[in-house]
């Protein structure tokens, strides 16, 4: 697929979905020069850049477990209307700004697939593809295996995300703070064995939720009600948790503004277009 057809794909796909909570809108489409460019809404950093601009380089749990809970209706969402993401990682997770700070947006639709024919709701069949799709860290089992992906796989990328915003890391990823990974056999077999392993600094809540995820059939409908239960213990407070994210937005700024102080400028740093990293008061 080239390039302007994959941006294209993606225009189609939010122009049908966008506007939705946590999916962002498209706002222009067409040709600039001789590419295609598409505009979508203004959004903030990425879940992977707060990440890396936290202090201990991971997230407290209330707050990964209420991230997950806007991804469980995001991707509840995307499936009602017969699609699967296939691309779930921090990367593709945006925060919003001024009156949607505290939500978080899913971006990227350009390798999103119909798992279902939108008026017949024929399931499309189990086959061999004999190539991994998504992003090495985060795809699921099935995706190593070279196997057609589901809405089961959504989920379990979404586990090994939530497993990676707690930790600031994965099993099979170099050391910590490095997002190279291993050889994907290494990382196969890592994946295939996490669960039966002892990981006593992991949270229930999230390897509870890595297993519902793999012990979903091909066809199965996921219980996204379940989905929010397994989580939702974790959350503590919906008060305390939006402070956490205004405090990680404030640290990200002030981080910004050291920076440019360090660089010896002494004028006013002009909005960021873009990342739109401003202290919400």
């Amino acid at each position: 697929m080239s390039h302007k057809t994959h941006l294209e794909h993606e225009y189609q796909v939010l122009s049908e979905l966008g506007g939705a909570t946590g999916l962002p809108w498209p706002i222009w489409f067409g040709r600039e020069g001789s590419y295609q460019a598409m505009v979508i809404d203004n959004l903030g950093p990425s879940l992977d850049g707060l990440l890396s601009a936290s202090p201990d380089s991971a997230f407290p749990l209330h707050h990964v477990a209420t991230l997950g809970l806007q991804m469980i209706t995001q991707l509840e969402y995307i499936h009602s209307h017969h699609f699967i993401h296939r691309d779930i990682k921090p990367q593709n997770m945006l925060m919003g700004l001024m009156e949607s700070k505290d939500t978080v947006f899913l971006i990227d639709f350009g390798i999103m697939k119909q798992y279902q024919h939108p008026s017949s709701c024929i399931h499309i069949p189990m086959e061999k593809t004999d190539e991994l799709v998504g992003t090495l860290a985060f795809a699921s089992l099935n995706s190593h295996l070279g196997l057609e992906l589901s809405q089961r796989d959504d989920f379990e990328a979404l586990a090994y995300m939530l497993l990676f915003l707690y930790n600031g890391s994965l099993p099979w990823l170099v050391s910590p703070g490095d997002r190279r990974c291993l050889l994907p056999s290494a990382i196969h077999k890592l994946k295939a064995t996490f669960i039966l392993g002892s990981h006593p600094e992991m949270p229930m809540e999230l390897l509870t939720f890595l297993s519902y995820a793999r012990n979903l059939s091909f066809m199965q409908k996921p219980n996204y009600e379940h989905l929010h239960t397994i989580l939702l213990p974790a959350t503590l407070s919906l008060t305390l948790v939006k402070r956490e994210t205004k405090n990680i937005l404030v640290m990200h700024a002030q981080r910004a503004s050291r920076d440019k102080d360090c660089d010896g400028c002494s004028e006013q740093a002009p909005g960021r277009i873009g990342t739109g990293v401003t202290p919400q008061r």
